[in-house]
């Protein structure tokens, strides 16, 4: 568990996922030999909902489960694994919010990033 000493702004594909000061989040981590990742940044995750599906070296499909609930705000690949392994980032307060790219822009100024 942590908690965010400054807010800050997590831009992917068409939307912008903010996180402000004294957010808590937490983390869990995803390693097999082969993963698919089911769900997509700025999605609201369930405990115990399927978020990966996972292939062991040894050929054994695994569906992984979310130990965590509230906003996926980052999905971080780790490319110098032997293995495939992700980890998985989620705002537990609540405190996230998702907005669309022209929502940045109103709220931020035109010239944001």
């Amino acid at each position: 568990s942590a908690t965010t000493d400054k807010g800050f702004v997590v831009i992917v594909d068409d939307k912008c996922i903010f996180l402000g000061k004294g957010s808590n989040f937490k983390f869990f981590t995803i390693e097999y030999g082969k993963v698919k990742i089911e769900v997509k940044e700025g999605s609201i995750i369930k405990k115990w909902e399927v978020v990966a599906e996972a292939l062991s070296r040894k050929g054994t499909l695994r569906k992984v489960k979310s130990p965590l609930e509230g906003l996926l705000f980052l999905i971080q690949q780790d490319v110098l694994s032997k293995t495939e392994k992700y980890v998985l980032y989620i705002d537990t307060s609540g405190q996230a919010r998702v907005l669309r790219k022209h929502e940045r822009k109103e709220r931020f100024g035109e010239n944001s990033a």
